[in-house]
């Protein structure tokens, strides 16, 4: 309710009338040397291997953002690389974004890229209203 009010006091609350103007964001880290020997694959599948022994604190964050209406934003993947190697830069589908943080995880400058370089241009392609 605190939500409501805020947008009535502001003269906003037709947002609420339009679930594709109502978006939540969060981000998730993923490691990539995982304590467990457990390894996920397909039903069935006969060539399913142990992970590789690496860095246990080695790990990349992916933001990810959807709207109130259902629909998924492109995702930013962060990488803890000084430099993110060509190879995966080409690898990373088009419209989602790319960063770079010493630890993998989410800062304020990687936060910025993702509303600028990210989030405002799916806005702009989808025809989002704006406030």
């Amino acid at each position: 309710m605190v939500i409501h009010q805020y947008l009535s006091d502001e003269n906003l609350s037709i947002i609420l009338n339009n679930p594709s103007r109502v978006f939540n964001g969060d981000e998730i880290g993923f490691s990539l040397c995982p304590k467990t020997k457990s390894v996920l694959g397909s039903k069935g599948a006969k060539d399913v291997y142990e992970v590789a022994k690496g860095n246990e604190k080695e790990n990349l964050t992916v933001m990810f953002t959807f709207n109130a209406a259902g629909i998924m934003c492109h995702p930013m993947v962060i990488y803890s690389y000084k430099r993110i190697p060509q190879h995966i830069i080409d690898s990373v589908p088009p419209n989602w974004g790319v960063g770079r943080s010493d630890t993998g995880w989410m800062k304020a400058e990687m936060f910025y890229e993702y509303i600028a370089n990210v989030l405002h241009p799916f806005l702009i392609e989808n025809s989002i209203q704006f406030p």
